[in-house]
Formats: C-alpha cells, structure tokens, sequence
C-alpha cells in the first residue's frame, strides 16, 4: 500500500536534501525526476478535487527544492498527461 503522499520512485529525490551526488566537475549535474499521471500509475496525490493546486508543493517536497535551493539543475523528461495502456 502506498503511503499518503509518497512520490513514485521516478520522482522520490527527497535523499538529495542530506546526501546529494558531488562531482569535482559540478555543472555535469542534471537531476531527472519523472512522475507519471493516474492514467498510467494511479497514485493518491494526483486525485480529489483540488489535486491541480496542491501539485508544485508536492513536487517542491519530492524534487522542486534541487533547483530552488541551487543544488542543481532539475530536467523534467517524461510529463504524460495521458496515454493508452496496452493489452
């Protein structure tokens, strides 16, 4: 059963507040996180009435603080909003 409020392993970065990734080159840094809509992996935060507002503070929480706190930079590869699942 999933936590309330857990981030998708795609998108649980929350390790990088205590123990970020240091490089001696620190500008070849780009952390990626993913998370996939309920049409491709139900997940409780992504449902309920006002789900659309809460989601920057959920993604501040799992991931948004690299780029704000100037950690590194953040690359947002897989954003679906839908998708046909397959047979």
């Amino acid at each position: 059963m999933e936590r309330p409020g857990a981030a998708r392993w795609g998108g649980q970065l929350e390790g990088v507040r205590d123990d970020p990734v240091v490089l001696q080159q620190a500008n070849k840094l780009v952390y990626s996180p993913h998370d996939y809509p309920n049409s491709l992996y139900p997940n409780s935060r992504f449902e309920g009435p006002n789900f659309k507002d809460n989601l920057p503070n959920v993604f501040r929480e799992h991931w948004g603080f690299i780029y704000e706190q100037g950690i590194a930079p953040i690359f947002t590869r897989r954003v679906r909003h839908q998708a046909a699942r397959q047979p």
